[in-house]
């Protein structure tokens, strides 16, 4: 093998290229043909095609139960947006592949715990987010490829905030070396909230 053909091979398993642009029109759910309808991400193509949270920089939909990507770390974006999306959206994202921190804690049992980070690609804001429910003895883990001090060039995050159903946010600073070394980090939450 030459070394330029191995050079693509570790490229190709430390990098993933995917969006709008290679996955319009390709994946397709049960419900759902194509991901957008009416400007808006269609829910059912969410919900039913497991390579959905690509087109949105791996983040998760708490909302719907569509769980984000715990190993890609969106590091670019392209300039060219989604024709015809009411909120703009890079055609392409690529994504490195990263061991993730996980962040671990508890809370009460059948509790859902939601981490949102800002992320803007091009200065256009977006929210990226990961959820866990936690378990009858309340523990939870999340594994968040995205670190919250992000800087390359087309792709930046700030600080992320961590809540427990309707409970008060904490902010939350996950390091690019923890996101990087897999880190294990223990994150006590305040308890939600009455219901209302």
């Amino acid at each position: 093998m030459n070394r330029n053909r191995l050079k693509l091979w570790l490229y190709m398993l430390l990098f993933a290229v995917a969006g709008a642009a290679n996955l319009f029109g390709r994946v397709r759910s049960a419900d759902a043909l194509v991901p957008f309808a009416g400007g808006e991400f269609d829910p059912r193509w969410l919900r039913g095609a497991p390579s959905a949270p690509l087109l949105i920089g791996g983040s998760g939909v708490p909302a719907l139960g569509v769980r984000h990507f715990g190993r890609l770390m969106p590091v670019f974006a392209a300039t060219r947006t989604v024709v015809g999306l009411k909120t703009p959206l890079p055609v392409i994202w690529l994504y490195e592949v990263v061991a993730g921190a996980e962040l671990v804690g508890t809370a009460p049992p059948a509790a859902r715990v939601v981490l949102e980070i800002p992320l803007s690609e091009h200065g256009r804001p977006h929210t990226w987010r990961a959820w866990s429910d936690t378990g009858p003895d309340g523990r939870w883990r999340l594994r968040v490829p995205l670190p919250t001090d992000l800087a390359a060039r087309t792709v930046r995050t700030g600080p992320g905030r961590l809540r427990v159903g309707d409970g008060p946010a904490q902010v939350v600073e996950l390091g690019e070396a923890a996101v990087r070394a897999g880190a294990v980090i223990e994150a006590r939450l305040a308890a939600p909230g009455p219901a209302r």
